[in-house]
């Protein structure tokens, strides 16, 4: 890795709880990351939701009271708040994550938090989702050619149902979204994907054949996996309760089996896989983590990430000694490829 790794928001939260989601979206301006801009080749990156499963049943009475990242008062509102408050209050969760990072001093640091407050936009749709549909959506907008960096936007869409789960489900929920957001802060490796940085990131790009191609094969489960896993290792702090954890473990289960079908199938190139194989590493040892801290469900999320180890090791065979970087310019992977 020729580059100075950003901070890892999963590390941190593990010590830090709330500080965490501000230093990684402060993460996302950082100078080691460059500032996407769109082209007419952009293919626009996929929403990367929480879904609601079929299953998932309302809190029993008093699950969700306790929110142990949460002030009581906030606790509160997300259980009585209107329709017609609820953005604000969205919004004020957020302030509240922000508020645990202590103020930045250095001129990068305040320059990241402005940005920040005007990329970031929160928005509340008083409709359900339905079963296996989205509750929750991050959706990146890539700016236009020309355009200040500032004004790209990451929008976050949060729907009505998801109140009626409680607040540690809403919360947890959120905070699986801004891993969402830090995904889509930085800026793709060139030549191959190292594994150094401290989230997966998003590479829409249709014109390179490891951007585009690889959303929906390789890309967006592993995001997912990743911010399913943070959900796991994180309950403490929220709260949630058994319905949401089943949950959680489910929609785990699936994206990891539809990593394993990926790299099973034909739709992953010998260069794809190359590119992002350090990230599928990332993914199983993610996966061995989520195992032990839902000790409930470790039967499925093993059962899951043996069948991902074995289509991993099957690929990594047949590559043989395919160089990771073959395809790529020869330069090694010690710089950041911009959006053309």
């Amino acid at each position: 890795m020729g580059r100075t790794p950003l901070l890892s928001v999963t590390e941190v939260q593990n010590t830090a709880g709330n500080q965490a989601a501000v230093q990684m979206l402060r993460e996302g301006h950082h100078p080691h990351g460059r500032p996407r801009q769109g082209s007419g080749s952009a293919a626009g990156g996929l929403p990367v939701q929480r879904i609601l499963s079929g299953t998932i049943a309302p809190p029993t009475e008093g699950a969700s009271e306790s929110v142990p990242d949460l002030p009581a008062e906030l606790v509160r509102r997300i259980g009585t708040a209107a329709p017609g408050e609820r953005q604000q209050l969205l919004m004020d969760v957020f302030t509240h994550v922000m508020q645990q990072m202590p103020a930045p001093t250095d001129e990068v640091g305040i320059e990241g938090m402005k940005n920040l407050h005007r990329n970031a936009k929160i928005v509340y749709k008083d409709t359900d989702a339905g079963a296996g549909k989205a509750m929750a959506v991050t959706q990146e907008a890539l700016i236009k050619d020309g355009e200040s960096p500032g004004e790209q936007q990451v929008t976050l869409t949060f729907h009505r149902n998801l109140f009626t789960l409680g607040a540690a489900a809403l919360y947890s929920t959120l905070r699986h979204e801004l891993i969402h957001v830090a995904q889509r802060s930085l800026a793709p490796d060139e030549d191959r994907a190292d594994g150094g940085d401290a989230h997966i990131f998003n590479d829409p790009m249709a014109d390179t054949p490891t951007g585009g191609p690889t959303m929906k094969t390789l890309q967006l489960p592993m995001q997912e996996i990743e911010a399913h896993v943070w959900e796991l290792e994180h309950t403490g702090e929220t709260g949630i309760d058994d319905a949401h954890l089943g949950s959680t473990v489910h929609y785990l289960v699936e994206y990891t089996n539809r990593l394993s079908a990926s790299l099973n199938g034909k739709n992953v190139t010998a260069q794809q896989f190359a590119y992002w194989k350090a990230y599928v590493e990332k993914s199983l040892a993610a996966l061995g983590r989520a195992a032990v801290a839902a000790p409930g469900h470790t039967e499925a999320i093993n059962g899951a990430r043996a069948g991902l180890q074995q289509a991993y090791e099957a690929r990594s065979a047949k590559a043989g000694g395919t160089k990771r970087g073959a395809s790529g310019t020869g330069s090694g992977s010690s710089s950041k490829r911009g959006r053309r």
